[in-house]
């Protein structure tokens, strides 16, 4: 390993430069955040420019050259010819001139046969000027159950829509249709693209060409009947408050004591409130529960998409005493791309000459491991928790479902591997054998971005098989009649669940 001679100023640098800066990565769940500022390109105009059908395959060329330098293992889960022959029939259909959208409509189905749930292509500056200059967007959200696209927000304040109605055309074109050309442009596990193409229904719409004004097709849950709204749309900015209004009404984590007796913390979101941190609400929660005991815990995860992968450990420190397993494998591939872009993304431009891998040893791994390799940034760690007055240790339910994802996943396999409480619910969305980390890259002709993981993580039950979420111990899904009557119905068979006293933990 090379050497390097450090003098008395880059000591004292490594003092106060942040060391966190490595440390931040090799505990984040799933991927890096982008510093997308300095990907942009410098163009700012909304116009939708042609490229020759040889700079569109030089482009393709440059972007799987960097998937394969930069990816652990691009082709992990589709063979590489299977994808090269999906991309050559795409290239064959392609007109002598395309534009760029409409490139990327094709450059987002080539990348979404990677499987790779961070390895995609972000949204065309088509899409980002339209939104600057208050380009109307469809104004109601949706979510896919049992293979109907149900409105989940309506923006609009309509009162022709209800919460729970069946979208089934939009401008003529049926809802199913969309949803499913959405589908197919994104990347990850089933249950991620389905997520995935709900969340972003409006904005892919209107990349899709579904534009202004918007004529609705809808039936109607309690009556049945199908009738047809306008809709006017709203712009970015106004829809992006009143969807963080109503998300501002429901805290990222809060504890009710049921009356069953029965504990039951609403997880939601891995980052701190506010108001409270995550570690003053444990504290203070888990305190309550010692003064006012209760027959069994409940911790709802359904719906948390991760954040802070760190309070995973701390929510487990107050319920069980054991070491347990943290994490299978994790490595990073060591690639001259990577290396730049971690340079850019945390230091400021007059920094960058800094050699980063001298302030700590994880950078001499990533910086001094031969290029192409894969970099074993740990494997098998093993996590004490501290001494805690508050612990729990009566029977402990967690929540999962198919929006679980990234660091809160990562809780729930950790939970699973070392028996540590019961899992009720579905599949969770996230994957624990899958790829993070993510290097972003611009194409030279179209300049359109494309993001690649370049580290992979494992499962800490060591099983790197197996390709699907976590599973539940106890699969139960929500039953449609309760849910009209309002009934919880993974929520309620748990609490009858504690009242029989009936648990896996060790």
């Amino acid at each position: 390993m090379r050497k390097f001679e450090t003098s008395a100023k880059i000591r004292k640098m490594k003092k106060i430069l942040p060391i966190i800066i490595f440390f931040t990565l090799a505990f984040s769940g799933c991927a890096l955040s982008p510093n997308l500022s300095e990907v942009w390109t410098d163009f700012t105009k909304g116009d939708n420019p042609s490229y020759s059908k040889g700079q569109i395959i030089d482009d393709l060329e440059f972007m799987f050259n960097t998937f394969e330098d930069v990816h652990p293992n691009i082709y992990y889960y589709k063979p590489e010819k299977e994808i090269d022959r999906f991309k050559n029939e795409i290239i064959e259909s392609f007109p002598d001139t395309i534009s760029r959208l409409d490139f990327y409509k094709s450059l987002s189905l080539i990348v979404a046969q990677i499987g790779d749930a961070h390895t995609y292509t972000t949204y065309p500056k088509e899409l980002k000027y339209y939104k600057s200059k208050k380009g109307l967007l469809l104004p109601i959200a949706v979510r896919m159950s049992d293979e109907q696209l149900l409105i989940k927000a309506d923006y609009s304040n309509n009162e022709a829509i209800d919460i729970g109605d069946e979208l089934i055309g939009i401008n003529g074109i049926t809802a199913d249709s969309l949803f499913k050309e959405i589908k197919m442009r994104k990347s990850g596990s089933e249950i991620w693209r389905e997520y995935s193409a709900a969340k972003h229904f409006a904005s892919w719409a209107w990349i899709l060409g579904v534009r202004e004004p918007y004529m609705v097709d809808i039936v109607k849950e309690i009556s049945g009947d199908t009738i047809s709204i306008h809709l006017i749309g709203k712009d970015e900015k106004i829809l992006s408050k009143e969807r963080k209004t109503k998300k501002n009404k429901t805290p990222n984590y809060s504890y009710k004591h049921l009356k069953s007796n029965i504990g039951y913390i609403d997880f939601r979101l891995m980052r701190n409130q506010n108001d409270e941190s995550f570690n003053s609400f444990l504290k203070k929660t888990f305190y309550s529960i010692k003064e006012n005991p209760i027959d069994g815990l409940i911790i709802d995860m359904r719906k948390n998409g991760g954040g802070d992968s760190r309070m995973g450990n701390s929510l487990i420190g107050f319920i069980y005493a054991r070491p347990y397993k943290y994490a299978g494998r994790s490595e990073w591939k060591s690639s001259e791309q990577f290396r730049s872009y971690l340079k850019k993304l945390f230091l400021p431009k007059w920094i960058r000459w800094l050699p980063i891998q001298l302030f700590h040893p994880i950078g001499w791994k990533i910086w001094y491991t031969q290029k192409d390799q894969l970099v074993n940034m740990g494997s098998n760690e093993v996590y004490k928790p501290k001494s805690n007055v508050n612990r729990y240790s009566g029977p402990v339910y967690f929540l999962i479902g198919n929006n679980t994802f990234s660091s809160a996943m990562n809780t729930v396999d950790i939970i699973k591997a070392n028996k540590i409480a019961t899992l009720i619910g579905e599949e969770t969305g996230g994957t624990p054998n899958g790829f993070g980390n993510i290097y972003f890259f611009t194409l030279p002709n179209t300049k359109l971005i494309v993001g690649v993981s370049a580290s992979l993580f494992t499962s800490a039950n060591g099983d790197e098989t197996w390709k699907g979420g976590v599973l539940p111990d106890i699969e139960l899904k929500q039953d449609p009649d309760d849910l009209k009557k309002g009934i919880d119905t993974v929520l309620e068979f748990t609490k009858e669940l504690i009242k029989k006293n009936e648990t896996l933990r060790k």
